[in-house]
């Protein structure tokens, strides 16, 4: 996954910029629009006490090592787009090892949702589950997951 963190800008905006620019973006990386994510926390940052929101903000990417030769055209894409919204922008990347991301995907389910996908709720089924759910778990999930080995 490469992730596109904006500190300092509007989070619709961000979803905004995410539409317009995942594809761009998977291009020049060469790579899937799936590979692609934008964060947008509700987060601002001050300087002096004064809320620079959209005035001063900063991006950070984060991504394998191995797009490190994308950089500079990442940056003049992202400067392209963002100066339209943000006044100062300041970029960092953050490079990480793949061998250390671990990963589990729902085959059940489409990797992302869409605009277009409508989930159908079975509404009996869901009252019927409403009704079982009322009682307290009492029992020791974490040793549930990892078995037996698992120490308090």
């Amino acid at each position: 996954m490469i992730l596109f963190e904006f500190i300092g800008l509007d989070q619709y905006l961000v979803g905004n910029l995410s539409k317009s620019l995942t594809k761009p973006l998977a291009n020049i990386l060469e790579t899937s629009p799936d590979d692609i994510d934008f964060y947008a926390p509700n987060a601002q940052i001050y300087h002096d006490g004064v809320e620079q929101t959209s005035w001063h903000g900063l991006i950070r990417v984060s991504l394998p090592e191995r797009f490190h030769p994308f950089e500079e055209k990442v940056a003049k894409v992202l400067i392209h787009e963002v100066k339209e919204v943000m006044v100062n922008i300041r970029i960092e990347f953050h490079y990480y090892e793949e061998h250390h991301v671990y990963e589990y995907r729902n085959e059940e389910y489409p990797l992302f949702m869409k605009d277009n996908v409508k989930v159908e709720v079975d509404e009996e089924k869901m009252l019927d589950s409403e009704e079982e759910d009322d009682e307290l778990y009492e029992g020791n999930i974490f040793k549930e997951i990892l078995g037996e080995d698992y120490e308090k």
